[in-house]
């Protein structure tokens, strides 16, 4: 049996909100009278300025844990603050519909968070009985609170996650890619933003599915979606996991179409991924690449575009 493998960013892909909305909601009198803050957001726009984020609120959260977030602990960001973060619509049904499904026609199936955030929120949430794995970072505490990191997922190795778990124990190895414990072509990415960028590519380019969500309805969210990430991801959907979704009858489409396939495509996605970003110079192979894309409707299918407003 085959191993299908989706890997998800959390913040606006699972969630309809940043994972911190709800600690920044409840204390919102002491963020408004330290910093003049009035909306939860303002938070991490006016004091997370550095270029990685998930080290950034992390340190800024700490910094204020005494004076605003006093007697925070992993247990209440758990117990209290996660079970109230907005999930998007159709989680957590959508992960054991979508293994049934597939199991039904010869696939394993897991799920894997990767996110900058912090995994006592994630935990709190119902999706964390649904998935495989969490990566994301963790706050260490004392008999205080929290009072320092304990690690930290930087959205910059987000691609080295993916690698290792595909990998699988024996990551160290030298392995072709049959003996990996998840073939990146079987991978499905999904994210929302520039921070999934990374992570969109590296699949995209072995043949795997990359897709990014915006927020349902919301014009403005596909424009950017589309001119920020549209080079990057094959998929482009409303973020809702409905049972009817889009998203959930892409996948399915994308499926069919490589199960229809298997067999018969032997060239190599990567030789195919670079002819179309131009970086095969020779003249003979591009030749190669040209007829064979001209007449396999396989590969035709992996380039194809499938972006929907609605």
């Amino acid at each position: 049996m085959k191993r299908i493998g989706f890997f998800y960013d959390f913040d606006l892909t699972l969630s309809e909100e940043l994972q911190q909305t709800p600690i920044l909601k409840k204390y919102a009198k002491e963020l408004e009278a330290k910093y003049k803050i009035t909306e939860p957001i303002q938070y991490f726009l006016k004091l997370c300025k550095q270029f990685d984020k998930s080290v950034e609120w992390m340190e800024q959260m700490l910094q204020d844990s005494n004076e605003i977030f006093n007697g925070l602990t992993n247990e209440k960001l758990e117990k209290e603050f996660g079970p109230q973060i907005k999930l998007a619509k159709g989680l957590p049904e959508f992960f054991s519909i979508i293994k049934e499904e597939l199991i039904k026609q010869g696939f394993e199936c897991e799920h894997h968070v990767i996110s900058v955030g912090v995994d006592s929120l994630i935990k709190g949430t119902k999706i964390y009985p649904e998935v495989n794995s969490v990566i994301s970072g963790k706050f260490e505490e004392d008999e205080n609170g929290i009072n320092k990191i304990g690690r930290i997922v930087s959205e910059f190795r987000k691609v080295e996650h993916i690698k290792n778990i595909c990998k699988g124990k024996k990551m160290h190895s030298d392995l072709s890619l049959n003996e990996y414990y998840i073939n990146y072509k079987n991978v499905f990415v999904f994210g929302d933003g520039a921070s999934d960028i990374d992570m969109f590519r590296f699949i995209l380019q072995r043949g795997g599915v990359a897709i990014a969500v915006f927020e349902q309805n919301n014009n403005e969210g596909y424009k950017k979606a589309v001119e920020n990430l549209g080079n990057s991801v094959n998929v482009i959907v409303p973020r809702d996991y409905t049972d009817n979704s889009r998203l959930k009858k892409v996948i399915l489409e994308i499926i069919k179409e490589r199960i229809e396939a298997e067999g018969k495509c032997d060239m190599d996605y990567e030789l195919i991924h670079n002819y179309k970003l131009g970086y095969i110079e020779n003249n003979e192979i591009q030749k190669i690449i040209k007829k064979h894309l001209e007449n396999c409707e396989h590969c035709q299918n992996k380039l194809k575009k499938r972006f929907y407003f609605d």
